[in-house]
């Protein structure tokens, strides 16, 4: 009879560490340890008052840089229309070809400053979507259907997003299939 001991201990087979993409204050905590959970569940909440700040003022640069647009599109109608003028005076020897050429310079501004507005949009538009993203990144929620190991966050406390995200907590995707990590005495090892 060969007797082999060993020391370890019994872990789940499949197990996710959530945590946080953003930093910020965690105001509320949905779920404790031992809690059972579904994939979206939200498991903590981060305080949202300066991301829905960031989120207003946004969708405000967003309405701005389309009122620029319709303002551009004015101009450059405006523009346009000077332009005409000057050419049908032009044909008709009634005006100077410099008066022809400043008009024309002006219009192509006009055109150049309208798409300038128009890529400004794209720029908000952007720069809005990412705000939405980071609001709906401030739920913290549940990627597998399983039970909380650890939680590690209290309400209250500030999460701190460096290189590596923190581990708020540790979820286990099915406890009824586990795997026994234990460590063997390298003596026993050949026996």
């Amino acid at each position: 009879v060969v007797l082999v001991t060993a020391t370890g201990s019994v872990q789940p087979i499949n197990q996710v560490d959530v945590s946080s993409e953003l930093s910020g204050t965690v105001r509320k905590v949905h779920v404790d340890y031992n809690s059972t959970v579904t994939a979206g569940q939200i498991l903590a909440e981060l305080d949202t008052d300066k991301l829905m700040a960031t989120l207003a003022s946004s969708r405000a640069k967003v309405e701005a840089a389309k009122a620029k647009v319709t303002d551009a599109e004015a101009s450059v109608i405006e523009k346009q229309r000077d332009l005409m003028r000057k050419r049908a005076l032009a044909a008709k020897q009634f005006t100077s070809t410099h008066d022809l050429e400043v008009a024309q310079a002006s219009y192509d501004r006009s055109e150049a400053a309208l798409a300038s507005t128009k890529a400004d949009v794209g720029v908000a538009m952007a720069d809005l979507t990412i705000n939405e993203t980071n609001l709906a990144k401030a739920t913290i929620a549940s990627p597998i259907n399983g039970v909380v190991l650890q939680r590690n966050v209290d309400p209250g406390q500030t999460v701190a997003v460096s290189l590596q995200a923190p581990v708020l907590f540790v979820i286990a995707e099915d406890l009824k299939q586990m795997e026994l990590q234990v460590n063997v005495d390298e003596a026993d090892v050949g026996s």
